[in-house]
């Protein structure tokens, strides 16, 4: 695992998914919830394009969803969303201060 300083710029996660996976679905959930609160920028990569191919073969993923953090795999399967937030706070991802938060709900429509 990777430690990051606080002034760090984000940490940078991509989710490896697929069509027609619950698991993957769950991952995208909890994934926009917690962009919300810690400074992370989230890339989905489906499974199917050469991308998803080389990333799962490069990083040994048996199946879907697999989180890879600033290029380093951190789990595949159903997340945990304690876990990720211990391991945020492990690595050192800042979380967003609360103006980051209030301008981030007024982009987003209020969500």
């Amino acid at each position: 695992m990777t430690n990051r300083s606080k002034a760090a710029s984000p940490a940078q996660l991509t989710l490896l998914t697929k069509e027609n996976c619950p698991l993957c679905d769950r991952a995208k959930e909890l994934l926009g919830r917690l962009e919300s609160g810690y400074r992370i920028d989230v890339r989905i990569v489906w499974l199917e394009t050469p991308e998803g191919q080389e990333l799962a073969e490069l990083h040994q993923t048996p199946f879907p969803p697999a989180l890879i953090i600033d290029g380093e795999l951190h789990g595949f399967g159903r997340p945990s969303e304690n876990k990720l937030r211990r391991d945020f706070q492990r690595m050192g991802v800042a979380r967003r201060s609360i103006w980051e938060r209030f301008r981030r709900s007024q982009s987003s429509g209020g969500r």
